[in-house]
Parts: C-alpha cells; sequence; structure tokens
C-alpha cells in the first residue's frame, strides 16, 4: 500500500510504495495532503492492475520514453556508440545528422518520429541539389538510431524502417574515375618528388597513395594506421589491419599485401614511433592529392565532370581487379562489399579500350563466315 508523508520542513507531501518487481518506489505528492492522497490511491490502483496483467508495464513504459525529449535517446543513442567502439568522429558525425533532421522536422519527442515526414524531407534535400550519397549519409543515421530505439526496447516498432534510401547509382551529382596506368606512375612520381605538403613530406604521400592503390583503403582508414597497424614479419603473408572503429561496416578487416608493397613499408615504417598515426591526414585528404595531381598533370576533375579525389584511389583499386579479369567474388572480397554488384556496378571502371576490345570480338551482323572467306580468298 502506498504510504504518503511529509518530510519536516519539506513544502511537499512524499510518496512511497512497493512497485510490482518489490523495488521500493518515492515521488513527490503536492502541498495539499488529499490531492496526495488520490494520487497514491491512483498508484495503488495502477499496481495492482499491473499485477494482474492489465496493464503491460513495459507498454506503459514505452509510453513514457516516447513522451521523454529526443534529445535525451540521442545522447543516450551516442553513448551506446561509443561503447560500441565507433570512432568520436563518426559519432560526432551521427549526432549532428540526428539534430539537423529532427530539426528540419520538428521532432521533439520520440512519438514525432514519422516515416512520412521524413521520406518527404529526403525529397525536399534532393531537389534542393543534394547528392544521393548525401542524403543517405542523414537517411542512415536517423534509421540507425529508430532501429536501435527499437531493439533496446524503447519503442514498440522500428518507426523509420519503411523509409526508403536513394539510389546512388547513376547520380550525377559526384561521379569519380579510375585513373590509368600511365597516371598512377606520373602520381606516385610526382608525390615522391614533391615538397612537403601539410606535414606529410613526399615520399610519405607516394607511399599512402601505394598503400591506397593496392588495398582500396578509404582516407578514415588510412588516417587510422599506426606501424603496429602492420605484420610485416613473413613478406609472403604480410597484411595490414583496419580498427573496428575505423572500418565502414564496423568490423576489425585485415588485407593482405603483395610482397614487394611490404618489403617497402618495412624500411618506411622502420623507424615509426608505435602507436602514432603514420599518416596524420586531418580531415581534408583530397586538398593534399590534388596538389599531387596538379603535379603530376592531371586534372582533378575532366571534362566529364568525373572527379578524382582520395576515395577514387580506391574506385581505381578495384577497377584495376576488374581489368586483370580477378573474379567477382574475389573482388568483391578484397573490396570488402556485402553485395557483388557494387563492386560490379559503381566501382569497375571500364576503360574505352577495353569496351572496344569487346566489339572487336562480335561477328559482323548479316556477314556470314563463307562470304567472309570468300572475300578474304579474293583479295
Amino acid at each position: 500500500m502506498a504510504s504518503i508523508y511529509k518530510p519536516s520542513g519539506a513544502h511537499k507531501y512524499q510518496i512511497a510504495w512497493y512497485d510490482e518487481t518489490g523495488r521500493r518506489r518515492r515521488r513527490a505528492g503536492t502541498a495539499d495532503k488529499t490531492s496526495t492522497r488520490r494520487i497514491a490511491d491512483k498508484i495503488e490502483t495502477d499496481l495492482a492492475l499491473r499485477r494482474d496483467g492489465v496493464i503491460d508495464a513495459e507498454q506503459e513504459r514505452q509510453a513514457r520514453l516516447a513522451g521523454e525529449p529526443v534529445a535525451v535517446q540521442v545522447q543516450a543513442f551516442a553513448a551506446a556508440l561509443e561503447g560500441k567502439g565507433d570512432t568520436d568522429r563518426h559519432v560526432r558525425q551521427t549526432v549532428r545528422y540526428l539534430e539537423l533532421i529532427f530539426g528540419e522536422l520538428g521532432v521533439a519527442r520520440l512519438a514525432d518520429l514519422d516515416p512520412g515526414r521524413l521520406a518527404a524531407q529526403a525529397a525536399q534535400w534532393r531537389a534542393a541539389g543534394l547528392g544521393a550519397r548525401a542524403i543517405n549519409a542523414r537517411l542512415g543515421a536517423a534509421k540507425t538510431f529508430s532501429r536501435w530505439l527499437f531493439r533496446t526496447a524503447r519503442l514498440r516498432t522500428d518507426p523509420l524502417a519503411s523509409v526508403a534510401r536513394q539510389r546512388a547509382e547513376g547520380d550525377p551529382r559526384y561521379q569519380r574515375r579510375a585513373l590509368s596506368e600511365a597516371e598512377i606512375e606520373a602520381l606516385l612520381t610526382a608525390a615522391e618528388k614533391g615538397p612537403p605538403i601539410r606535414g606529410l613530406t613526399g615520399p610519405e604521400r607516394a607511399m599512402l597513395y601505394r598503400l591506397a592503390l593496392e588495398t582500396g583503403l578509404r582516407a578514415s582508414e588510412a588516417r587510422s594506421l599506426t606501424s603496429d597497424s602492420f605484420d610485416l614479419a613473413d613478406t609472403d603473408r604480410a597484411s595490414v589491419a583496419v580498427a573496428a572503429g575505423y572500418s565502414k561496416h564496423r568490423r576489425r578487416d585485415t588485407l593482405p599485401l603483395r610482397r614487394e608493397t611490404a618489403r617497402a613499408l618495412r624500411a618506411f615504417l622502420a623507424d615509426r614511433e608505435p602507436g602514432r598515426p603514420v599518416w596524420p591526414l586531418g580531415p581534408r585528404a583530397a586538398d593534399v592529392l590534388r596538389v599531387d595531381l596538379a603535379a603530376a598533370g592531371i586534372e582533378a576533375e575532366d571534362r566529364s565532370g568525373r572527379v578524382v579525389d582520395f576515395h577514387a584511389l580506391r574506385h581505381t583499386f578495384i577497377s584495376r581487379l576488374a581489368w586483370a579479369d580477378v573474379h567477382v567474388k574475389t573482388a568483391q572480397r578484397l573490396a570488402r562489399h556485402s553485395d557483388a554488384n557494387l563492386t560490379l556496378s559503381i566501382y569497375s571502371h571500364l576503360r574505352l579500350d577495353d569496351e572496344r576490345g569487346a566489339l572487336d570480338r562480335l561477328p559482323l551482323p548479316g556477314v556470314s563466315k563463307n562470304a567472309k572467306a570468300a572475300r578474304k580468298g579474293a583479295g
């Protein structure tokens, strides 16, 4: 039974009771004893209904959470990401996306989460000129937050599960291209001989580009590497590991290295201090690369609008696998893609010579083998 009392010197009465789990609870009443008694009676009635299964305690808790400020749950979500090992940068970016989305949609409470409004907002972003990948980054943050609310039983359902991401294929706003073999050689030579840029020497940049071109490392992953990330003891089994917090799919990735690259890295890392980043790139790796591209005579953006930035080195890596006729499943594993279609449709840039060569292997339409042979004999 709920009891009421008024502590010495207090203005309001207090209510104390044991909930359905046997835990002692307290809450403030009012300055009026009769009003406080009514509140206590309501608590007793609800407690009896919970014990009899008439009121679902879990549903009641979720209803209470749905009415709380969304900012409270966003902070709890950020703490969960940190506990999972996500990087500070990723957590901050996710929180910024959520704050931006909820501010634009006017979401003040969890109960305000609405898939239709978010889908309409995505359409507005698209109409305003925002690219599919940028929109998907925002939608991804919102959908991950919504899924976390459901998985942690804060909400009974995942309210944003039905919101579809934008189709990134064919998005003309930001298309990357792969470098040719001649351009790769020119870039590595220009970087090797170039002056220091933002604290990185020419040889350091050349080694960074070489590693990205041979492993497909993303800028954030390269930025996280220390000398301890490399296993170079046996050049036949050499590898570089990306910690789970920096990998795109949030698991530790171990990437194989070519023997020649492993030997070059062994000499390159010989005097590196353990635990310190090998390539402290900062947030704008593309700015560093742009200087070396100019020195190599490579346009950062070609006439068709395709760009070369740091992520284009990853495109080049996977495209070179395709050009070397590496089996698509092997290329998918090396690219660390969950879907082979992504490896083929987005990253495999076929060269014009490859396409022309494929056409040359086709028979001429309307020309039979006998007719071709007759013409050859007549000639």
